[in-house]
Parts: C-alpha cells; structure tokens; sequence
C-alpha cells in the first residue's frame, strides 16, 4: 500500500488553488466542483406556520395548522452563475422516499425554474404572490409530476426535517434528519431565517432568528426574496486591536457563532484576524494556575522534516507534533506576557512589534485576548498559518484544555501524550467564517502488537483482533485526521477523514471507531461545542467508503446473521469475506467497522451519487516520485494512486444499525 499526500483544493471560486494538506504520499494537481452539491443552493427562510386560521382562498375560520398552502421556503443562490433547479425536490418526510413509492411530502420544482447568481426564490404550493414583497419571485409545486397533499405540511410547532434534494434525490440544503428549530411560535406568522446561510443547515436556535420585517396578514413579518434579518455572510475582516484587554465580549466584541472555535474542557475558544493580524480569545479555567498559550506555525502545509521549527514543549513534557512544529508562541497568565521564537529545534527570546501582544482578566472566569501581527510571524495576509490554543496549569505542567478538541490533556487516557493536532487556516483572507475555516490536520504513529490503541482523546481507536506476522516490533502504523474542513466558499458542509495506514503490519485484522463532530453533542463523552462536521447527514445512519487505488468504494456490509460466529470478544466473527460489520454509536459520535484487514484512507459517506464521499471531483494526480501528471482515465495515472483529503457528505444516509 503506497501512503498518499493529501492536496485539497478550498472554494469553488478559487480553481486553479491547491491546498497542501500534510506532506506525504501523493499529490492532486487540480479538482473540480461538482456542477451541482451540496451548497450549491441554500435553504435560507421557513414560513413554517402562518398566521391563524388561514387555508386555501385566504379564507378564515379553519383549525390551526390546516395551512400548508399558505407555508413557504426560501431557497437562495450564493454563487456567481444562475442555477437549474427544474426537478428538484423540496420534502419533509425523514424516510423519503417511502418504501411503498408513495411521494406524500414531496414539492416537485417546476422545470425550467432558475435562481439567478445571488438570487432568491420562494417555493409554496399555492399561488401566495398577493401576499409577497413584489420583489419576491415565486415559483408553486408541480403538482403534475408528483401531486402535492397535505403531508407537505410543516407543523405549527416547528421542528420538522426539510430537505431540498436535486432531480437525482442528492440532498442539496436541509437535512432529513437534523429539524429545524421551533423559536418563531405559533400561529403568529412569522417565519425564520438563518442568520449566518454561509454555515448550512443547522438545528441551534442561535443559528436562525425570527425574521422582524412587518407585512399583512398572514405573514405578519419576514423577509421573503430579501437578505434576512441579522444576516451575516462573514465574520472577517474584524479588526478587535482597539479592545485587547483580556475580556471576551460576546456579541459586542466577538461574535458568538462566526468566530466561536468551541468549547472544550471548560474552556471557550475564539479566533478571527483582519488584514494585519490574527487575534485569539480564551475563556474559563483558574486565574491562579492558568498559562494562555497561542504557539503558531508559519508553514503547516510543509510535513516532518521540512516542516520548520520546534517540537519542544511549552507545558511540561507535552510536545508538539512533527508535522506541525511550531514557530513562534505568546503567553500570559496573572504574572505577564513571555513571547517566544522556534531557534533550531529549541525555543528562543522573541521580541515582536507592539502590534503582537496580550492581555489577562483574572477572576472566577478567567479569560485573556491575543493579538498576533502577520508581520512579527513573517508573513502576509492570505498565506498559511498554523496554530494550537491550549491551558496550562503552571503549577503541574500539565494541560488541562485544547482546541482543536482532539488534542489530549492531563486526564486523557489515549497513547499519544502530546498536542499532535493543530488548528490550520489554510488561506485566511475576506468572505471566510473562522468557526469553519480552520482545520483539524494531525499525525501520530505508533508500534503496535496486540489489544486496545486509542489517539486523540479518543476521536480514533482501534481494537487488534488478529496480530500482524511480522516480528515483534516492526509493526507501525500511521493515523492520520483530518476535521472540520469546509470545501466550498459557498456554505457546503465541513468534512471529516482518516487515514489508517498498516503496510508494515501484514496479516493484521483489527476493530476501528471513527469519531466525528455532531455540533451540540459530546464526542467520545467529551463535554464540548464543535462545529457541526454533519449538516444535513442522517447520523445514525453513517458508513464509510474507502479508497481502493483506482475509485472510491463503499465498504459492503454483512448482517449480523452473515456474521456465523457471532459477537465475541467485542467483534463479529465470521463474516463473509470482503465484507464488514457496522455498529453506530451516535450519542459518543462515533462509527465502529469490524473485521477489517485493508487500510487505506476512509472517509464517512453513503449510498448516494455512486458512494462518492467528496464535494470535487479529481481530474488529474501525480504520484511521490517522478513522471508527469496523468489523467485518472489513463492506465498509468490510475496505478496504485491512493487518496488523501476524504469530505463527510451531507446526504441522507443509509438505515439504523444501532445506538
């Protein structure tokens, strides 16, 4: 098995850029979007329950909810060019489509319907434009394609699924599993609209507001065809050098949702950066025995040896990972600020400009701002830079809180005992949300034998079923992972792969648990807020697709009655071979496969779009080692290429094995 060097590619409006994402293995050389995915276009305003008593022919009188004619959806193109939706489907059924053909539930968009480069389109089932800002377009079901009834209805209460799915039943916007929140109350008339549609769909009330506009009965207020109430693209630039004084102002400062990182370990995180800086917020733990620390990498695309910098350490014996040593760091706690630089493979004096600095507020809630210019690191803005945001107590040395999450702290049980995962902007500039534009990229290697091996605060662990033939100690294998990955500059959803690489582990079968971020849930049981890396995926209904050197495939599953021998000793035994057995464990995050023996690099996906896990398409690569690019048609470009740089598709997914 050939290990791979992951180039991605950020933004549908960025095409000709490559994104370096860990240096190894094999490089993509250009990617496509897709002409039509998941972002393309976005559910943005839900008029899911206007005011009461209304039905068809505007007449009164009727029982409260009977009004889905009268609901309507907002759909809004981000993009540069107009797109087709003719065909396209908007439905509230979670099991859609039925098992019986019946398409209850389901909006047919009429064809031939365009949204226009940043336009917006109403979608009703009756004829409501009397009723609309005549600025609003309004396009009404094709009730000749597949006859709308009363089950597409969105309850009065709010909290129902909504989906738009494209003319191939791809989930484009919404989700079939996640609802969205009930905050507009009921029959009063007003809709929701999301207040930042650059994140996707989301199911937090603090992600959508009810819309304020006033109009007649019986929209009482929104903001149909229009820009919602509150709506913010982007959180950057935001320049904040004028109120570094160690208080995190929430919203008045900093803004909760775009430049919230998350929280973890008791410790909220925040980052954004203007045109000359970056600037990092903490929140939470001791005011006496708590160091802030920012330690920043100026080349994170670079890997291992080339990567500059130092991997020693800044908390006791905690290091920093290879593939991102740091080079220069900040700190500050209740006695002041120590600015540090990366001189050989030791730390050094570091004397930056005014411009690079930091404040501290002790107290029951302790918090400290950053501000770090590009200069003092020197670099300009728009090129890469690194980072790991971490706590330590300055009384044991240890670390107590870290983002991005996946980094270990003093209570950790898993092997690694450094900080291996950093938090990576890859192309920082205008139009980005920092929440979702910094990356999780991390390493570790580790030599095993038999038993149970956990990574990164557990977000990857494996159980070894059968030991490798080779001899004692020779047995490596190299983890890789790769969160919270935003493909598109147009609101697609966050991404999550792994990599699990064994060549020098022959005869190894092993159990492997992929975790992910749920957004508002705990992962692994770890108390904290992460972005939502699903979207609009059904999460109880994950698999996992693999990279088999020439196309993607979707590992085949076995029943458990497939499975002759059972569940013993935390596996299944006896499944055909090839196959695989899945488990979900969606209140830890997690997905746990079987009986696996080929490692590659794997990614969470599902049956739809030919099990493609990715938002762009690989049109041409290029392997480690001399010869030209070839096209992935040509016999010699598609040898034993393995990929790297694996996305979650927020697509509806496969049924429910478990909990």
């Amino acid at each position: 098995m050939m290990f791979i060097r992951r180039i991605l590619k950020m933004g549908l409006a960025v095409a000709g850029a490559l994104m370096l994402l860990m240096a190894l293995f094999v490089s993509f050389s250009a990617q496509r979007a897709r002409a039509a995915g998941y972002g393309t276009v976005l559910i943005t305003e839900i008029m899911y329950d206007p005011a009461a008593g209304y039905a068809p022919g505007n007449t009164l009188g009727q029982p409260p909810g009977a009004d889905g004619p009268w609901e309507w959806v907002e759909l809004y193109n981000p993009g540069n060019t107009p797109v087709n939706i003719g065909g396209w489907k908007l439905t509230d059924e979670e099991n859609y489509p039925t098992l019986d053909g019946d398409y209850d539930g389901v909006c047919t968009i009429t064809a031939g319907t365009t949204i226009p480069a940043g336009g917006f389109l109403i979608v009703a089932q009756a004829d409501i434009s009397s009723n609309l800002p005549p600025t609003a377009t309004l396009t009404i079901c094709d009730a000749g394609v597949r006859p709308v009834t009363q089950t597409f209805e969105m309850g009065r209460d709010g909290g129902e699924v909504l989906a738009l799915l494209d003319d191939a039943d791809r989930i484009m916007a919404g989700s079939l599993d996640t609802p969205f929140p009930d905050i507009a109350g009921q029959n009063v008339g007003d809709s929701i609209g999301l207040r930042y549609p650059a994140y996707g769909w989301s199911r937090s009330n603090t992600d959508w507001a009810v819309e304020s506009r006033a109009y007649s009965s019986p929209y009482n207020h929104h903001t149909a065809g229009a820009a919602n109430t509150g709506w913010t693209w982007v959180t950057t630039p935001h320049t904040l050098a004028s109120s570094i004084d160690g208080t995190v102002l929430t919203p008045t400062e900093w803004l909760p949702d775009g430049e919230y990182l998350g929280k973890a370990d008791g410790v909220e995180f925040y980052l954004t950066w203007d045109a000359n800086s970056l600037y990092v917020g903490f929140t939470g733990q001791n005011a006496f025995t708590s160091t802030f620390v920012v330690a920043l990498d100026t080349d994170p695309l670079d890997g291992g040896a080339t990567n500059a910098g130092t991997v020693l350490p800044l908390c006791g014996a905690t290091a920093f990972s290879p593939e991102h040593k740091p080079d220069f760091a900040i700190r500050i706690d209740a006695v002041g600020v120590t600015t540090t630089q990366a001189l050989g493979a030791n730390w050094a004096s570091w004397s930056p400009s005014p411009f690079t600095r930091a404040a501290f507020n002790g107290g029951a809630n302790t918090q400290s701002e950053f501000q770090i210019a590009y200069s003092d690191l020197g670099l300009t803005y728009g090129q890469p830079v690194g980072m790991y945001l971490f706590v330590c107590d300055a009384l044991t040395g240890a670390v107590r809180a870290a983002w991005p999450p996946e980094n270990v702290t003093a209570s950790s049980t898993s092997l690694n005992t450094g900080l291996d995962v950093a938090l990576v902007l890859e192309s920082p500039g205008d139009f980005r949300s920092p929440r979702y534009a910094a990356s999780h990229l991390g390493v570790f290697t580790m030599t095993v034998t038999t038993g149970d091996y956990r990574v990164w605060d557990d977000y990857l662990w494996f159980h070894v079923i059968t030991p490798t033939t080779a001899s004692a100690g020779s047995c490596q294998v190299v983890a890789r992972v790769m969160g919270n990955r935003m493909p598109t500059s147009q609101g697609a959803p966050s991404r999550r792969a792994y990599e699990f690489n064994a060549d020098t582990c022959p005869g190894m079968s092993v159990n492997l648990n992929f975790a992910y971020e749920a957004g508002d849930t705990p992962t692994n049981g770890k108390v904290q807020v992460a972005p939502n890396e699903l979207l609009g995926m059904t999460e109880n209904r994950l698999t996992l697709s693999r990279w088999n050197g020439s196309s993607w495939q979707l590992m085949s599953e076995a029943t458990d009655a497939q499975c002759t021998g059972g569940f013993v000793g935390g596996t299944w035994r006896g499944c055909p071979p090839g196959t695989y057995n899945y488990d979900h464990n969606t209140s830890n995050n997690l997905l746990t496969i079987y009986n696996v023996s080929t490692f590659s690099t794997w990614t969470f996906s599902d049956q739809q779009d030919g099990y493609s896990p990715t938002a762009v398409t690989l049109e041409w690569a290029r392997a480690r080692s001399g010869g030209e690019g070839l096209p992935i048609g040509a016999a010699a470009g598609g040898a034993a290429l393995f990929l790297g740089g694996l996305w979650l598709l927020g697509r509806k997914t496969r049924r429910r094995r478990g909990a």
